[in-house]
């Protein structure tokens, strides 16, 4: 995915919606599962594949990591869940 030039490398076996809002790149992404910050980096695991086995790549990887600064905000089933809300 590019956005302003940058290329960002997300697993294209996991992207279930795509599109631009507000000058912004919208990702849904199934099968991963946001694991919190470390080393300054946004973390996401691989938790289940989307496709049969012989459709996927054995080098695909099961650690998505984001620069902070990339991402506005990551929701988990409507709910904002990074980053935290004042409730």
């Amino acid at each position: 995915m590019r956005l302003d030039g940058l290329r960002i490398s997300l697993p294209t076996d996991l992207i279930v919606d795509a599109h631009e809002r507000d000058d912004a790149a919208v990702v849904a992404l199934g099968g991963m599962r946001f694991s919190g910050v470390q080393g300054g980096h946004l973390t996401f695991v691989r938790v289940r594949d989307l496709w049969p086995e012989p459709q996927l790549s054995p080098a695909r990887s099961w650690l998505m990591t984001l620069e902070l600064l990339w991402v506005a905000a990551v929701h988990e089933n409507g709910c904002q869940i990074w980053p935290a809300t004042e409730s």
